[in-house]
């Protein structure tokens, strides 16, 4: 349990929080270079 009712913890929630984050920078890493390809391409017309 993350919260209780009178004390957080933090150590849990911290860990829970890196968990949830890293596929989202693990795809952002590997798709960096197409990410940004798509955003100079949208930029010039």
């Amino acid at each position: 349990m993350f919260f209780g009712e009178y004390s957080i913890n933090y150590g849990a929630l911290f860990v829970g929080l890196k968990l949830a984050a890293l596929p989202i920078v693990v795809i952002f890493i590997i798709q960096s270079k197409q990410i940004i390809t798509g955003m100079t391409a949208g930029a010039i017309k």
